[in-house]
């Protein structure tokens, strides 16, 4: 009689780390507002300055071009709201990588991430096509194993749903995920699909940004489940917020420098 086989353990969850994009992986608020002015330019608008656009990066294309508008106190029709929403948009893709950086340490966290078998997604309300250019100028592209957009779905944060077809892709659960961002976007859509979320301080969150005039209104402190300072802190937090799924063990040791979180590479 042949040997009964052993039922299988079920598979658990892949632990996964969801990263939303602007502001939060890099700092890619100087190339957007170029495009944001050079778009204003085509119609003799003046430029906005970055203290005023800083808190809407993230948010997409048209209600960055919207907010400007109000800011000047204009109404355009739809056409010419789309004219300049393609202007920004064609210089923007030219000029993706120009300034924009990666934060400090960000590196070294994918790196010991990867290592640790643990699934890492983009999901970004920027158009996907967008999203993977700048990466793969900044050279991280190939950390993430699925990049989501703000186009991917019917759907953006902070509908759970990009959130929910990440996790699906990474073979992933909310129980075993953390969403990391900067702005109440991000916390939202976490909130809904039911995932830890962080939130990073050096990013566009309005609360975390120098008082004066903007184009987005003051703001609470986020109701994340933890607040990033710095990516060499990342770990830790982590560990603080699910020690189930990334405790210190689970790493590699990789040392970081002691260095205070900067907008460079």
């Amino acid at each position: 009689m042949a040997a009964r086989r052993a039922p299988r353990s079920p598979r658990l969850p892949k632990r996964a780390l969801l990263f939303d994009l602007d502001g939060t992986l890099a700092d890619t608020a100087p190339d957007l507002g170029a495009a944001l002015n050079h778009a204003l330019a085509t119609r003799d608008l003046p430029p906005i300055r970055p203290m005023h656009y800083r808190p809407l990066v993230g948010g997409g294309a048209a209600s960055l071009v919207q907010a400007a508008l109000d800011w000047h106190g204009l109404a355009l029709p739809p056409t010419e709201h789309k004219r300049l929403v393609a202007a920004l948009l064609d210089f923007y893709r030219a000029h993706i990588a120009d300034r924009t950086r990666l934060f400090a340490h960000l590196r070294t966290c994918l790196r010991r991430f990867r290592a640790a078998g643990i699934g890492l997604a983009v999901v970004s309300n920027k158009r996907e096509d967008l999203a993977r250019l700048v990466l793969e100028k900044l050279g991280a592209a190939s950390f993430f194993a699925l990049i989501v957009g703000g186009d991917t779905l019917a759907q953006k944060k902070p509908d759970p749903a990009p959130i929910q077809h990440a996790l699906r892709a990474l073979g992933s659960a909310p129980d075993h995920a953390v969403m990391i961002g900067d702005s109440e976007q991000d916390i939202g859509a976490a909130r809904r699909a039911g995932c830890a979320v962080i939130c990073v301080r050096f990013g566009y969150h309005p609360h975390f940004l120098p008082a004066g005039d903007s184009l987005a209104p003051a703001a609470p402190p986020p109701q994340a489940d933890g607040i990033l300072d710095s990516y060499a802190d990342l770990p830790r937090l982590l560990a603080q917020i699910a020690p189930q799924l990334f405790a210190p063990e689970h790493f590699a040791p990789e040392p970081f420098a002691q260095k205070r979180p900067r907008r460079g590479r």
